[in-house]
């Protein structure tokens, strides 16, 4: 009788999909392969991260019963998966993923949602609404930013805090560190073609030495020279969700392997791999620390800007009266300041580091159409909310009528804008430029107002 698959789990951590009903628990290796899985790590401390239990939590199990055609359906679903996310990877779609995620929900045939009807009251059917949450997941993989070759960065341990290293001498001469930054923490991304597409090189700025990750023999991991002649060079990186988001697992999966990299705090050895298809933890999770940048210059996107709302608001009001038998011009003066807001939310690309600044114009309203202050500069801090005071003040006469009050109000509008927006970004060190995309959001004031109003005593 077949093996039964118990459930299926879009892990959007480890970018796959696995449906497994029954013992022994079952894993899908990239060529879509199925495999027994080393099951639970058992190194001592450590708990799964977060991301794959949330997915599993959302899992719509049915009955114990699948006969074997409805497993190699199953099987079918897999396949289907795996061959996405490999496109995803590599980017063969060129935007035109959800389209073609739609033609698979739909016309993929019954191996893929005509036979996955919804439960009536039968053991053999997957729940249809949990088919879409795996395609939901799958088309909705946090965004990570590979940065290219010519951007150096550190590897920062999520759990350990520690940096990666490769050095000449003395042994150990790779591992891992708190201190630095030292010449010996930089690293570039060198990316795969070919049969490598959506693979990386992690290669040390300082010995010219890439990392390796292999089940055996030991060393496990290290670094060796030369360009990425082993297949134990070569990694995928792994976004993470949640407390885990700018983070990423850095797996090796090869012929004979798959292996993820950890680095911790204790319990020896605090850096070395472990299956990638097992268990994942917060130790299995790195980020970059990105060489020095500054920020160069902004570009807004005007034609596809948009004002949210807007509202009057008062600068003042004042109401006279003229109890006189003739005509009394009088004047209002109102004065207000108001704060202006600005912030840059990240979208896409290179991932600027909080608290980077930079003197760039800023857009505001004018004449009611979105335009860029380029007569000022302004100090753009990432990460934070800018705020500046400016005071509006307006004056007129006005002219009341014998025996009638006069009032006068002066206005100044509140819009809320947004506006698309690249910044770009140069190294310090060589000048390398890269691009940061998001949206800018800002509070401006605009279009001072006066209006008079009379009436009789």
């Amino acid at each position: 009788m077949p093996e039964r698959r118990k459930s299926f789990v879009c892990s959007v951590a480890g970018v796959r999909c696995l449906l497994q009903r029954g013992q022994p628990e079952l894993g899908r290796a990239p060529d879509g392969r199925l495999g027994e899985s080393p099951g639970r790590d058992s190194r001592p401390g450590l708990r799964p991260a977060a991301g794959r239990d949330e997915i599993k939590n959302n899992k719509k199990l049915v009955g114990p019963g699948m006969d074997s055609s409805r497993a190699h359906q199953c099987d079918n679903i897999i396949s289907n998966f795996y061959s996405i996310r490999s496109m995803v990877d590599t980017g063969r779609f060129d935007g035109k993923l959800p389209a073609y995620a739609s033609t698979l929900r739909t016309h993929s045939g019954p191996a893929l949602l005509a036979s996955l009807s919804p439960r009536q009251n039968s053991s053999d059917h997957l729940d249809s609404d949990f088919a879409n949450l795996a395609f939901d997941h799958l088309f909705t993989m946090p965004a990570l930013y590979i940065p290219p070759k010519e951007i150096s960065f550190r590897l920062r341990g999520y759990s350990s805090n520690c940096f990666l290293y490769s050095r000449n001498n003395p042994d150990p001469t790779f591992s891992h560190d708190n201190g630095g930054p030292h010449a010996d923490q930089w690293w570039q991304l060198i990316p795969g073609t070919g049969k490598r597409a959506g693979y990386y090189l992690i290669k040390s700025k300082y010995t010219g030495h890439v990392i390796f990750s292999r089940n055996s023999p030991d060393p496990r991991i290290g670094h060796v020279d030369g360009d990425g002649k082993y297949d134990d060079n070569w990694f995928k990186l792994e976004a993470g969700t949640g407390k885990l988001a700018n983070h990423f697992r850095i797996r090796n999966i090869g012929p004979t392997s798959d292996t993820v990299l950890y680095s911790r705090a204790q319990d020896e050895p605090t850096i070395s791999n472990c299956p990638g298809n097992s268990n994942v933890y917060d130790d299995q999770y790195f980020t970059f620390i990105f060489e020095d940048m500054a920020i160069s210059r902004v570009e807004y996107k005007l034609d596809k800007a948009k004002v949210l709302g807007s509202v009057a608001e008062v600068l003042g009001t004042m109401t006279m009266k003229n109890d006189s038998a003739v005509n009394q011009t009088v004047e209002f003066d109102f004065t207000r300041t108001e704060t202006n807001s600005s912030s840059f939310d990240y979208t896409v690309g290179f991932t600027i580091t909080v608290g980077t600044s930079g003197k760039i114009g800023i857009p505001l309203l004018t004449e009611g159409q979105i335009k860029v202050d380029v007569s000022n500069s302004h100090t753009l801090k990432w990460g934070t909310t800018t705020t500046e005071s400016k005071t509006y003040s307006i004056r007129f006469p006005a002219v009341a009528p014998p025996r009638h009050t006069i009032t006068g109000t002066g206005t100044v509008t509140r819009s809320n804008i947004e506006v698309p927006f690249t910044v770009y970004s140069k190294s310090v060190a060589t000048g390398f430029e890269v691009a940061t995309h998001g949206i800018y959001r800002g509070i401006t004031y605009w279009n001072v107002q006066s209006k008079i109003k009379q009436g009789p005593l």
